[in-house]
């Protein structure tokens, strides 16, 4: 099922820890805002941050969110946790030690196919906006960057590389 109440065509993933940086979150809300502006639709989990997280930390889903809303709030498309047994096939695919995942993890880790490639796994996003701790290919985002890295899907990671990489590539 794709968006059919959506701004635009072009769709990203913004997607991260769920303890980013605050500063960082709002390089993530004000990049939403601008590729909202510009007809971009995310494409994220609506991971909640944290319990106990430290103050000066955000969710990276979140705060991308915080940015479409702000301008539109129709130029997102939020996954949750799902059962489908194609995204956990897929997402299957991609994870290192599937077998020790519980069942609530699978289903989280199938979000992130369906983020990547869409409701059918088959409309892949542009780019990857992100954060994780040093850079690193770690948690629920390392499972988005494998799939990305599989399907040749660029990323900025704002942990290893500044926001302008991402307005250089989009041109």
């Amino acid at each position: 099922m794709q968006c059919t109440n959506c701004i635009g065509t072009h769709k990203y993933a913004g997607i991260g820890n769920r303890e980013t940086p605050a500063a960082i979150g709002q390089i993530m809300t004000q990049a939403a805002m601008r590729l909202a502006l510009q007809g971009w639709i995310l494409r994220s989990g609506e991971a909640k941050q944290k319990p106990g997280s430290a103050k000066d930390t955000v969710s990276a889903d979140l705060a991308f969110e915080a940015g479409c809303d702000l301008i539109n709030p129709r130029a997102k498309v939020i996954r949750v946790p799902t059962m489908g047994q194609a995204a956990l096939d897929h997402a299957a695919q991609f994870h290192p030690n599937w077998s020790a995942c519980s069942e609530h993890a699978r289903y989280l880790h199938a979000r992130n196919s369906l983020i990547m490639l869409g409701d059918w796994l088959d409309d892949p996003v542009r780019f990857v906006l992100c954060w994780t701790p040093g850079g690193a290919v770690t948690g629920g985002t390392g499972q988005a960057l494998r799939i990305a890295a599989a399907y040749g899907i660029p990323v900025v990671n704002l942990a290893v590389q500044p926001v302008d990489a991402l307005w250089s590539m989009l041109g």
